[in-house]
């Protein structure tokens, strides 16, 4: 018997931003992915974060990529805060583990990509690549993936711009957000 891949994903019953059952669960991806949509929106209208044109921009886009990448997306448990601080890295660059596990989530595993993307693959040449190699030799490569991943990086950018302090969000953060929205849209 050839030995079997270690389980590196849990599946869950329902797409959640709880997993303690404290908040609503949905049983599609686009049904949880409107519910959020729908705070997110009403973050960023009472903040002020973002211009009525933008947002609904990045809306529209959300709306329509949802329904099209649903029956693709999986319930899995997602840890959502992917970055350097929460990475554990042996010398020769072997991931040891991944720390700080509180933002988990039951989410599209297309959800691991945001705060990669946006923070870390920058900083480092050929991250992105060794990256998606390491995963992908574990998982196969999930159908309309590019599409699950853009939809995500929409939504957790209008997401970031939303719950960011409205003074701060003219620093650099708040600008490469917004420049990261407006070439998502655009």
């Amino acid at each position: 018997m050839a030995p079997q891949s270690p389980r590196c994903t849990i599946e869950l019953p329902a797409f959640s931003s709880r997993l303690d059952d404290s908040a609503p669960s949905f049983g599609r991806w686009a049904a949880y992915v409107e519910y959020r949509l729908g705070q997110i929106r009403a973050r960023g209208l009472a903040n002020d974060a973002l211009d009525i044109d933008t947002l609904d921009q990045a809306s529209a886009a959300i709306t329509d990529l949802a329904p099209a990448v649903s029956d693709a997306a999986r319930p899995t448990a997602c840890h959502r805060d992917l970055h350097a601080d929460n990475l554990l890295v042996a010398g020769d660059g072997r991931l040891l583990a991944i720390l700080d596990w509180d933002m988990t989530e039951a989410w599209d595993p297309a959800g691991e990509w945001f705060k990669l993307d946006f923070m870390l693959f920058p900083a480092l040449p050929g991250g992105e690549a060794s990256f998606d190699a390491a995963y992908f030799a574990v998982h196969t490569k999930p159908e309309r993936w590019r599409e699950r991943k853009r939809l995500v990086d929409l939504m957790e950018t209008l997401n970031a711009i939303a719950n960011a302090d409205p003074v701060a969000t003219t620093d650099d953060f708040g600008s490469r957000l917004r420049s990261r929205l407006r070439s998502l849209v655009g």
